[in-house]
């Protein structure tokens, strides 16, 4: 009996943190959330009109983002889920702007 707790247990513990991931759709919305708040990819299009944005390698989260005079490659990095008292916490996980290129133009 004890056994059958202990395995109920451990399926409702991963279960949760299964549970935990955004959906491919939101997790991918956050990125483009994050790529279009980050002041350097900002500047680096100098406040040009968003045409169009692209996830061009998902290994390695690189992203292009273009506007009517240029477009600027991007890497997103995930960043550590927060630890408490020892432990990951679960959640949406967060990314950061990295390796902005120059705008490029078309």
């Amino acid at each position: 009996m004890k056994l059958f707790f202990a395995t109920v247990a451990a399926g409702l513990c991963s279960a949760s943190l299964a549970g935990a991931a955004l959906p491919p759709f939101h997790d991918s919305a956050w990125m483009i959330q994050t790529i279009l708040q980050d002041e350097a990819v900002e500047a680096a299009v100098e406040g040009g009109a968003v045409t169009g944005i692209e996830l061009i390698d998902r290994d390695a989260l690189i992203w292009r983002l273009s506007t009517q005079q240029c477009s600027v490659t991007l890497r997103l990095v995930a960043q550590p889920m927060p630890v408490k008292d020892g432990v990951p916490m679960v959640g949406r996980v967060d990314y950061a702007v990295t390796e902005v290129s120059g705008c490029t133009a078309k």
